[in-house]
């Protein structure tokens, strides 16, 4: 009879031990962005506006979960949501901050163990935010707009996720508008 209640208790630790393992799992690949589609969102709480004498930089920062695996689908993932939520930039830039010579700039990270989705903005020293998310490892695309010039400046670089050198550019390409002013491709 012992030998009957120890089999159905350690079953019943070894059933428990194994859910919580399967569980744990994927929620954290939900968390880390591994599942699921592509979505892009602004994470709240992270928009800077910088002011100096001349001219005004305003930065939002995007998370893009699940990106694409090569860098023509991730150009096109950025600049379809570009056209669908900022339709025009210059209305935008006058709402949040009607100032002449203001540039825009928009930073879309991946999902990442790091910078997970529900990354938010720390208390950091004297009372300072730290609205940006740390290093660069995560970052995907940089647009920049500026109302004096006539197109979209835009960096985009797909990153390595490999342990042994996370975060290096693989490749990446700079664009003036629709023209590719420079593209590199980097071999390990």
């Amino acid at each position: 009879m012992k030998d009957k209640t120890r089999i159905v208790i350690f079953s019943a630790l070894f059933a428990l031990i194994i859910s919580l393992i399967v569980y744990g799992t994927l929620y954290f690949a939900w968390l880390w962005g591994y599942i699921g589609p592509t979505q892009i969102f602004e994470i709240e709480n992270t928009m800077e506006i910088y002011n100096t004498p001349g001219w005004r930089r305003v930065n939002k920062n995007f998370m893009i979960i699940n990106p694409p695996d090569t860098i023509e689908d991730l150009k096109v993932l950025v600049e379809e949501y570009l056209d669908e939520n900022f339709p025009n930039p210059a209305e935008m830039l006058e709402e949040i901050h009607p100032y002449q010579g203001a540039i825009f700039a928009l930073r879309f990270y991946r999902v990442s163990p790091s910078l997970p989705r529900n990354w938010q903005p720390r208390l950091g020293h004297m009372g300072r935010h730290s609205r940006h998310p740390v290093g660069n490892d995560d970052r995907l695309a940089t647009v920049y707009w500026n109302p004096n010039e006539p197109f979209i400046r835009m960096s985009i670089a797909l990153r390595s996720s490999n342990l042994r050198n996370y975060g290096e550019i693989i490749e990446e390409i700079w664009l003036h508008g629709d023209e590719i002013v420079e593209s590199y491709m980097f071999f390990r």
